[in-house]
Protein backbone atom coordinates (compact mmCIF):
# COMPACT_ATOMS: atom_id res chain seq x y z
CA UNK A 1 0.00 0.00 0.00
CA UNK A 2 1.19 3.36 -1.11
CA UNK A 3 2.35 6.07 1.58
CA UNK A 4 1.39 9.80 1.52
CA UNK A 5 4.93 10.43 0.96
CA UNK A 6 4.64 7.43 -2.31
CA UNK A 7 1.21 8.77 -3.59
CA UNK A 8 2.68 12.61 -3.57
CA UNK A 9 5.52 11.64 -5.44
CA UNK A 10 4.21 9.53 -7.78
CA UNK A 11 1.15 12.52 -8.86
CA UNK A 12 4.29 15.25 -8.80
CA UNK A 13 5.67 13.02 -11.27
CA UNK A 14 2.70 12.29 -13.48
CA UNK A 15 2.68 16.72 -13.21
CA UNK A 16 5.93 16.98 -14.69
CA UNK A 17 5.35 14.18 -17.53
CA UNK A 18 2.37 15.81 -18.22
CA UNK A 19 3.81 19.57 -18.21
CA UNK A 20 6.88 17.93 -20.16
CA UNK A 21 4.31 16.78 -22.73
CA UNK A 22 2.43 20.69 -22.77
CA UNK A 23 6.06 22.22 -23.34
CA UNK A 24 6.83 19.87 -26.26
CA UNK A 25 3.99 19.97 -27.90
CA UNK A 26 4.71 23.84 -27.80
CA UNK A 27 7.47 24.13 -28.89
CA UNK A 28 6.97 21.70 -31.83
CA UNK A 29 4.27 23.93 -33.13
CA UNK A 30 7.18 26.63 -32.55
CA UNK A 31 9.35 25.03 -34.93
CA UNK A 32 6.89 24.48 -37.80
CA UNK A 33 6.29 28.33 -37.82
CA UNK A 34 9.85 28.60 -37.84
CA UNK A 35 10.87 26.44 -40.62
CA UNK A 36 7.72 28.32 -42.79
CA UNK A 37 9.62 31.64 -42.39
CA UNK A 38 12.89 30.29 -43.09
CA UNK A 39 11.19 29.24 -46.10
CA UNK A 40 9.80 32.58 -47.07
CA UNK A 41 12.89 34.47 -46.51
CA UNK A 42 14.18 36.13 -50.23
CA UNK A 43 17.63 35.91 -51.81
CA UNK A 44 20.41 38.52 -51.53
CA UNK A 45 20.99 39.81 -47.32
CA UNK A 46 18.04 37.52 -46.89
CA UNK A 47 20.32 34.14 -47.22
CA UNK A 48 22.51 35.46 -43.89
CA UNK A 49 19.33 35.62 -41.87
CA UNK A 50 17.95 32.49 -43.39
CA UNK A 51 21.03 30.44 -42.20
CA UNK A 52 21.18 31.81 -38.92
CA UNK A 53 17.12 31.30 -38.63
CA UNK A 54 18.13 27.63 -39.90
CA UNK A 55 20.63 26.76 -37.51
CA UNK A 56 18.60 28.08 -34.42
CA UNK A 57 15.45 26.40 -35.67
CA UNK A 58 18.09 22.96 -35.79
CA UNK A 59 18.81 23.79 -31.97
CA UNK A 60 15.54 24.08 -31.02
CA UNK A 61 14.05 20.98 -32.63
CA UNK A 62 16.92 19.41 -31.36
CA UNK A 63 16.05 20.27 -27.74
CA UNK A 64 12.48 19.75 -28.25
CA UNK A 65 13.13 16.20 -29.80
CA UNK A 66 14.89 15.51 -26.35
CA UNK A 67 12.09 17.36 -24.39
CA UNK A 68 9.37 14.93 -25.75
CA UNK A 69 11.30 11.73 -24.79
CA UNK A 70 11.51 12.52 -21.15
CA UNK A 71 7.55 12.08 -20.70
CA UNK A 72 7.21 8.38 -19.15
CA UNK A 73 5.64 6.30 -21.85
CA UNK A 74 3.58 3.41 -21.26
CA UNK A 75 3.55 0.37 -23.20
CA UNK A 76 6.85 2.00 -24.75
CA UNK A 77 9.09 -0.52 -26.33
CA UNK A 78 12.93 -1.38 -26.16
CA UNK A 79 14.69 -0.37 -29.42
CA UNK A 80 18.24 -1.06 -30.47
CA UNK A 81 20.63 2.24 -29.26
CA UNK A 82 23.43 3.33 -28.93
CA UNK A 83 24.69 4.51 -25.44
CA UNK A 84 27.41 7.07 -25.87
CA UNK A 85 24.62 8.58 -28.14
CA UNK A 86 22.00 8.56 -25.03
CA UNK A 87 24.50 9.94 -22.82
CA UNK A 88 25.08 12.63 -25.09
CA UNK A 89 21.30 13.55 -25.33
CA UNK A 90 21.28 13.63 -21.27
CA UNK A 91 24.23 15.86 -21.25
CA UNK A 92 22.02 18.15 -23.31
CA UNK A 93 19.81 18.50 -21.20
CA UNK A 94 22.34 18.53 -17.83
CA UNK A 95 23.49 21.33 -19.24
CA UNK A 96 20.18 23.04 -18.86
CA UNK A 97 19.85 23.08 -14.96
CA UNK A 98 21.52 26.35 -13.94
CA UNK A 99 23.59 25.09 -10.74
CA UNK A 100 25.20 22.22 -12.77
CA UNK A 101 26.00 23.59 -16.32
CA UNK A 102 29.77 25.06 -15.82
CA UNK A 103 30.67 21.86 -13.41
CA UNK A 104 33.44 20.03 -15.84
CA UNK A 105 32.26 16.65 -16.49
CA UNK A 106 35.31 14.00 -17.47
CA UNK A 107 34.31 11.91 -20.07
CA UNK A 108 35.73 7.90 -21.19
CA UNK A 109 33.93 6.07 -24.25
CA UNK A 110 35.48 4.50 -26.87
CA UNK A 111 34.44 4.39 -30.21
CA UNK A 112 32.84 0.98 -31.79
CA UNK A 113 30.19 0.23 -28.85
CA UNK A 114 27.62 -2.50 -29.61
CA UNK A 115 23.95 -1.46 -30.12
CA UNK A 116 21.75 -1.99 -26.87
CA UNK A 117 18.50 -3.16 -26.64
CA UNK A 118 16.52 -0.14 -24.31
CA UNK A 119 13.79 1.89 -23.72
CA UNK A 120 14.94 4.93 -25.13
CA UNK A 121 13.09 7.72 -22.79
CA UNK A 122 13.37 5.35 -19.33
CA UNK A 123 17.26 5.46 -20.49
CA UNK A 124 17.68 9.02 -20.88
CA UNK A 125 15.52 10.20 -17.82
CA UNK A 126 17.87 7.53 -15.95
CA UNK A 127 21.32 8.98 -16.79
CA UNK A 128 19.93 12.32 -16.37
CA UNK A 129 19.05 11.37 -13.16
CA UNK A 130 22.65 9.89 -11.97
CA UNK A 131 24.28 12.66 -14.14
CA UNK A 132 22.13 15.10 -12.05
CA UNK A 133 23.13 13.23 -8.63
CA UNK A 134 26.31 13.02 -9.44
CA UNK A 135 26.84 16.70 -10.10
CA UNK A 136 25.41 17.43 -6.66
CA UNK A 137 27.77 15.43 -4.81
CA UNK A 138 30.72 16.74 -6.98
CA UNK A 139 29.81 20.53 -5.91
CA UNK A 140 30.17 19.84 -2.39
CA UNK A 141 33.73 19.43 -3.18
CA UNK A 142 36.47 21.78 -4.41
CA UNK A 143 37.70 20.57 -7.77
CA UNK A 144 34.89 18.04 -8.10
CA UNK A 145 33.74 16.80 -11.19
CA UNK A 146 31.82 14.32 -12.70
CA UNK A 147 32.94 11.25 -14.64
CA UNK A 148 30.71 9.19 -17.43
CA UNK A 149 32.70 5.93 -18.24
CA UNK A 150 30.90 3.63 -20.66
CA UNK A 151 33.08 0.04 -21.33
CA UNK A 152 31.34 -3.04 -23.62
CA UNK A 153 32.00 -6.75 -24.76
CA UNK A 154 29.75 -8.72 -26.61
CA UNK A 155 27.13 -9.16 -23.87
CA UNK A 156 26.91 -6.36 -21.83
CA UNK A 157 27.58 -2.21 -22.37
CA UNK A 158 28.16 -0.89 -19.21
CA UNK A 159 27.52 2.53 -17.96
CA UNK A 160 29.21 4.28 -14.61
CA UNK A 161 28.33 8.02 -13.41
CA UNK A 162 29.83 9.11 -10.59
CA UNK A 163 31.37 12.46 -8.62
CA UNK A 164 35.14 12.77 -8.12
CA UNK A 165 36.88 12.96 -5.60
CA UNK A 166 33.46 10.31 -4.37
CA UNK A 167 31.26 12.11 -1.11
CA UNK A 168 32.62 11.52 2.27
CA UNK A 169 29.51 9.81 3.97
CA UNK A 170 27.14 7.42 3.80
CA UNK A 171 26.62 5.57 0.81
CA UNK A 172 23.56 7.37 -0.21
CA UNK A 173 25.21 10.66 0.54
CA UNK A 174 25.14 11.32 -3.38
CA UNK A 175 21.07 12.10 -2.94
CA UNK A 176 20.25 9.62 -5.41
CA UNK A 177 16.86 8.93 -5.31
CA UNK A 178 17.65 4.82 -5.45
CA UNK A 179 14.18 3.81 -5.88
CA UNK A 180 13.29 5.55 -8.79
CA UNK A 181 16.76 5.10 -10.34
CA UNK A 182 16.26 0.79 -9.95
CA UNK A 183 12.59 1.35 -11.69
CA UNK A 184 14.23 3.09 -14.52
CA UNK A 185 16.63 0.74 -15.13
CA UNK A 186 14.09 -2.10 -15.28
CA UNK A 187 12.19 0.14 -17.52
CA UNK A 188 15.24 0.97 -19.66
CA UNK A 189 15.77 -3.17 -19.77
CA UNK A 190 19.22 -3.12 -17.49
CA UNK A 191 20.11 -3.65 -14.46
CA UNK A 192 21.62 -1.07 -12.10
CA UNK A 193 24.45 -1.84 -9.51
CA UNK A 194 26.01 -0.18 -6.57
CA UNK A 195 23.42 2.86 -6.63
CA UNK A 196 25.66 5.99 -5.60
CA UNK A 197 27.29 3.63 -3.05
CA UNK A 198 30.53 2.32 -4.72
CA UNK A 199 32.49 6.05 -3.95
CA UNK A 200 29.31 7.35 -5.38
CA UNK A 201 29.29 6.26 -8.54
CA UNK A 202 26.25 4.12 -10.54
CA UNK A 203 27.13 1.18 -12.57
CA UNK A 204 24.28 0.43 -15.21
CA UNK A 205 24.33 -3.02 -17.61
CA UNK A 206 22.65 -3.26 -20.48
CA UNK A 207 22.45 -5.96 -22.88
CA UNK A 208 23.89 -5.64 -26.33
CA UNK A 209 21.25 -6.06 -28.64
CA UNK A 210 23.05 -9.71 -30.38
CA UNK A 211 22.79 -11.07 -26.61
CA UNK A 212 19.11 -9.63 -26.31
CA UNK A 213 18.08 -11.02 -29.34
CA UNK A 214 20.09 -14.27 -28.17
CA UNK A 215 17.84 -14.30 -24.97
CA UNK A 216 14.43 -14.29 -27.22
CA UNK A 217 13.63 -10.37 -26.25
Amino acid sequence: MSTDAEREREGWAALVDSLLAGIGHTLNNRVATLRALVSLVGDGAGRDYAALLERETDLLERMVGLLRLLPARRGASPVPLLVPGVVESAMELFRQLDVLRDLRVAEEIPAGLPPVLAEEGALLRLVLLLLAAAGRSALATDGGEVFVRVEGDDRWVTLTVGPRPGPVGTPDSTGLDSAEAERLASLAGGELAAPGGNGGASVLRLPTLAAARAAGR
